[in-house]
């Protein structure tokens, strides 16, 4: 086991369900929540110890998730203060943040609960499990070949794995998916340094990761700032654009071929930014069609079309999670694409629904 903070050590490799008994007095609680998970359980300390002693940036949460050994994409976090509290206390109010989030799949919950001098800090960790991962090694060798096995909980297709390496370049490797719904590949680290594995699969909304994981060749785990490339270009202006400076500016620094801005694509990716944000769902079709129909709609004839979607506190915090997701990085840096259109709409509670279209 290898610290990556005061508190937070990491697993000694990712894999999930981490199932935990539940104390009476919480039951009730938890219930409302979802399943009690010992890994989210891990998560949901370390942001309330860091809460109390004042940081409280929530952007941190699926670095800290993937170094947990925890596997799910997109958690949602739910942070509560005030006098001192217990779960009974807590309970109603845990209600009704989940009632106004859909589930997809199996939920999952963690959860912490500090009383100190000040008060209560409580914080609540959910994902919506659609697959469970085989245990996963966080070390590994260079060289040395790694399976990579997920069980669906969900109805899906054309399910793939990508992998990103210390290259920070996004490759597919050969994935088998079996009809009772099990995905299996094999990769090796090629060189030292860090892994990002992502498992994705279409479950009737397109393509959606499914399973991330983290694997460390020959150097020990640590945790990373939140960081992409291009984000010196969001100061000033609306949120729309400095998402799409943030995108012309992560293609320069990384010598790749610049984007051109194209009002159709702008327009085709609000339509879709709004539909999102109108089912509060994150999909490539919310009952809108995919990318490929809408731009057939829209009279749009393209070679080539790639689309990423995110729900996210902050448009900065929506480029960082966009690029760290190994699929959507794919679009960002694909050297074929040649214009793009960008979309963000903001929501009553703050956090912004976020579109990106590309285009050959």
């Amino acid at each position: 086991m290898n610290s990556t903070s005061a508190s937070l050590t990491t697993a000694s490799d990712t894999h999930s369900p981490e199932p935990r008994a539940v104390a009476k007095d919480e039951a009730d609680t938890m219930a409302k929540c979802g399943e009690a998970d010992a890994r989210l359980d891990a998560v949901a300390a370390e942001l309330a110890k860091r809460h109390v002693a004042g940081e409280r940036d929530l952007s941190r949460t699926s670095e800290l998730l993937r170094l947990a050994g925890e596997p799910h994409p997109w958690p949602r976090v739910w942070v509560g203060t005030g006098p001192e509290m217990s779960w009974s206390d807590i309970g109603p109010r845990v209600e009704r943040w989940r009632s106004e989030i859909p589930t997809v799949g199996a939920r999952r919950c963690g959860r912490a609960l500090q009383n100190d001098v000040d008060g209560s800090t409580a914080i609540f960790v959910t994902v919506d499990a659609l697959a469970d991962l085989a245990p996963l090694p966080l070390r590994a060798r260079t060289g040395s070949w790694l399976n990579v096995e997920a069980k669906l909980l969900v109805p899906a297709a054309e399910a793939r794995v990508v992998v990103v390496g210390p290259d920070g370049r996004p490759r597919a490797v050969p994935t088998n998916m079996t009809n009772d719904g099990r995905v299996r590949a094999t990769f090796a680290p090629d060189r030292p340094g860090r892994f990002a594995v992502q498992i994705l699969a279409d479950v009737g909304q397109g393509p959606r990761p499914l399973l991330e994981a983290l694997v460390f060749a020959d150097v020990a785990p640590t945790e990373e700032a939140p960081h992409a490339p291009g984000e010196a270009g969001a100061n000033g202006g609306n949120d729309v654009e400095a998402l799409a400076r943030m995108v012309i500016a992560l293609r320069s620094e990384l010598g790749l071929p610049a984007l051109r801005r194209d009002a159709e694509l702008d327009a085709l990716a609000r339509a879709h930014a709004t539909r999102m944000h109108a089912v509060g769902k994150v999909g490539h079709d919310v009952g809108d069609g995919d990318p490929r129909a809408r731009f057939e709609r829209a009279g749009l004839m393209v070679r080539k079309a790639g689309e990423n979607v995110a729900h996210a506190e902050t448009v900065m915090h929506a480029h960082r999670a966009l690029y760290a997701s190994p699929s959507h990085r794919e679009n960002l840096i694909h050297r074929d694409f040649e214009r793009f259109g960008a979309a963000v709409v903001a929501a009553d509670d703050g956090t912004v629904w976020v579109a990106e279209l590309f285009a050959q």
